[in-house]
């Protein structure tokens, strides 16, 4: 399952200047997704790996940074297996989510 986060994509310097606390988040971050869309996972890696023979990526981006309609996008996945995947958050999980954002954001700007 690839999980990728947009401040690392559009700010690779930043991976080297991370805090001890930061890396912590964005590993529970993964962690979370990972396990909220665990059921999915036989699916998920299957496209995967039929998108990288056909040598498009398919990968899930995390906005941290990006002004979104959305905190998650799953990219070069069929319509159907986005659907599930975005049904496999609730909607408490999107809120703690999207403040645990909000805090990490907050703390970057200070």
């Amino acid at each position: 399952m690839d999980i990728v986060f947009d401040v690392f994509i559009y700010h690779p310097e930043y991976i080297d200047r991370i805090s001890a606390e930061e890396h912590i988040f964005y590993s529970e971050l993964r962690k979370f997704t990972e396990q909220r869309l665990s059921p999915l996972r036989d699916e998920i890696d299957k496209i995967e790996n039929e998108n990288a023979d056909k040598e498009e990526i398919s990968y899930i981006m995390i906005y941290i940074i990006a002004e979104h309609n959305t905190f998650m996008e799953y990219h070069n996945y069929p319509k159907e297996l986005r659907k599930k995947m975005k049904d496999s958050f609730t909607q408490d999980d999107l809120t703690y989510i999207e403040n645990k954002i909000g805090q990490l954001l907050a703390k970057m700007n200070n």
